[in-house]
């Protein structure tokens, strides 16, 4: 590594930089949280926010632990001991990767753009592309979370478990 370079970066901190990591990891741990809660609720625990926060927290600090299972089994072990059965765990971890892959395609769709115009640089349709992939992606995740109620609309049963919770989800990740 390139120790004076590193060096200078750290002695000349981008404080307006820093503010916004901070505020972005923020909305993020909150975020995630969040939807712990909703996922425990729907599964009818009634774990306090700060306790569902915390447990959540903990775990995640377990995924830098070398190996990647290690936040796995920490949340399971952690939540288990709230009286949360190791199969809503498990299943509520389905859940989670589910909504946090939606999420990560929705900011991803930022970086159309720059993608567009580093493989197709003068193109005249590039706009218009992106105009295409962003609709395609809006439509493709209405069509994966609302997958229930277009089931039900056309006659056929839907197989979710967070339809009380988030009405349309039916995922049907179950264990």
């Amino acid at each position: 590594p390139e120790w004076g370079s590193i060096k200078e970066q750290i002695t000349h901190i981008n404080v307006s930089l820093l503010v916004v990591a901070i505020f972005c990891f923020l909305a993020y741990y909150f975020l995630r949280c969040f939807l712990w809660q909703i996922i425990l609720q729907a599964y009818s625990y009634s774990l306090p926010f700060k306790e569902t926060a915390f447990l959540w927290g903990m775990s995640e600090v377990n995924r830098y632990i070398p190996g990647n299972i290690w936040s796995l089994l920490g949340r399971t072990m952690l939540f288990h001991k709230r009286e949360v059965a190791k199969k809503d765990i498990a299943s509520a971890l389905l859940v989670e990767a589910q909504f946090v892959l939606i999420g990560a395609v929705v900011v991803s769709m930022v970086s159309v753009g720059f993608i567009f115009d580093k493989i197709f640089p003068g193109l005249w349709f590039t706009d218009f592309l992106q105009i295409i992939i962003y609709i395609a992606v809006f439509c493709i995740s209405l069509l994966y979370v609302f997958q229930s109620e277009i089931l039900t609309f056309l006659g056929k049963t839907p197989k979710g478990y967070l339809q009380h919770i988030l009405p349309g989800f039916g995922s049907g990740v179950q264990i």
